[in-house]
């Protein structure tokens, strides 16, 4: 039995501060974690007098004793001590902060199945489980499924400490299926659908590539034909599969947008022999989607234009008869016009140097010749 000691006269005189020296203490009551003044606390309301002797007073008196903790929790506590004078009037209460120490060890463990203990919602009852005093270990039950429904289940285990509380009740999920009577689990069904679930089994089929399921692991294809009833922005499409024991995965999901065709122009030009921003006609403009080769030529200002293209990534290529081929990647999300302008160069090396700002005579017939579209 732990106990506790030591209450001074000095601290008891400020149950009457003002006029501590005008009474005669006759008698100490105290409460362990209950406060009389308030009423609060979780203690017993019944406090323990301890009777004093008023001829054995001096101006500071000492008296000790002793506090059972025997059925006190290991912990913090509060004892309250209050002062009677002469007149049988009670003082004010004094607080005081103790601590009970020990070693809580565990008694008990139990477990329920859709029952939530703490909340004290479902419905079940307790299971006890093996468990050691002095660790949390123990042994995993097992579990009669016997009377579960197929599906998703909860187990809810807690444990109780020497001071007999219990804590909270710890929550896990398990999963209770029928068995198929195959040895490996395969996929046998795979689903999608795009931000609203229709629910388990009635979304957008997908199909095994090779269109057998029969393996744990399978490539899927499948088709959404409907993309005219989304509005343009991000969207979100989700992916499951089922297994022979017809069981659901949890959802994939993978983002995507839906955006409109971009128009795409711009204007082709060269700086050449001393002429600055010339148009060049006749040049092409082209890349490739999927297949499908996008093209354009320049007119006689140099200005192209490509209609319709599918948002994306996209690589160009624009040439013209006696200019180096160039190359120039562009990225659009639609729903735009995307204005490209390009300058070329020339694979003509002259052998005339500019002198004095003039140019040779082969450079001005092979600049005429580029930008006017005569250059084969």
């Amino acid at each position: 039995m732990k106990k506790l000691y030591s209450i001074l006269v000095f601290i008891i005189m400020s149950f009457f501060p003002a006029i501590a020296f005008c009474y005669v203490i006759t008698g100490i009551e105290y409460f362990v974690d209950y406060n009389p003044d308030t009423q609060i606390g979780v203690g017993k309301k019944d406090g323990q007098v301890i009777e004093i002797d008023i001829y054995s007073q001096n101006s500071f008196l000492e008296h000790s004793f002793e506090i059972d903790t025997s059925d006190l929790t290991i912990g913090p506590h509060y004892l309250y001590i209050r002062m009677r004078n002469e007149y049988s009037t009670w003082g004010i209460c004094n607080k005081q902060l103790f601590f009970v120490e020990g070693k809580k060890t565990i008694e008990k463990a139990e477990y329920y199945i859709d029952y939530n203990p703490d909340l004290e919602l479902g419905n079940g009852n307790p299971t006890s489980l093996n468990i050691s005093k002095d660790s949390l270990v123990f042994e995993s039950p097992e579990i009669d499924t016997s009377t579960l429904d197929v599906g998703i289940h909860y187990i809810y285990v807690r444990i109780k400490d020497s001071d007999e509380t219990w804590g909270p009740a710890r929550k896990s999920t398990f999963e209770v299926y029928a068995s198929s009577g195959v040895d490996q689990t395969i996929i046998s069904k795979a689903e999608f659908f795009i931000s609203s679930d229709p629910g388990k089994g009635n979304a957008i089929s997908l199909n095994a590539v090779d269109d057998l399921f029969d393996e744990p692991s399978e490539e899927l294809e499948g088709e959404y034909n409907h993309t005219e009833l989304l509005s343009t922005g991000m969207y979100k499409m989700f992916f499951r599969v089922m297994d022979s024991n017809s069981r659901w995965s949890e959802l994939v999901s993978k983002e995507f947008y839906i955006v409109e065709p971009f128009d795409l122009t711009g204007r082709i030009s060269i700086n050449i022999a001393g002429w600055q921003n010339l148009s060049v006609k006749n040049a092409t403009i082209s890349f490739d989607v999927d297949g499908v080769i996008y093209q354009s030529e320049t007119d006689q200002l140099g200005a192209y234009e490509i209609t319709n293209i599918p948002a994306g990534s996209h690589t160009l290529e624009i040439s013209a008869p006696g200019l180096k081929t160039q190359y120039k990647s562009f990225e659009s999300f639609g729903n735009d016009i995307l204005d490209l302008n390009f300058s070329m160069e020339t694979c003509f090396c002259s052998s005339n140097p500019i002198i004095d700002n003039k140019i040779g005579l082969e450079d001005a017939i092979h600049a005429l010749k580029v930008t006017s579209g005569m250059e084969e």
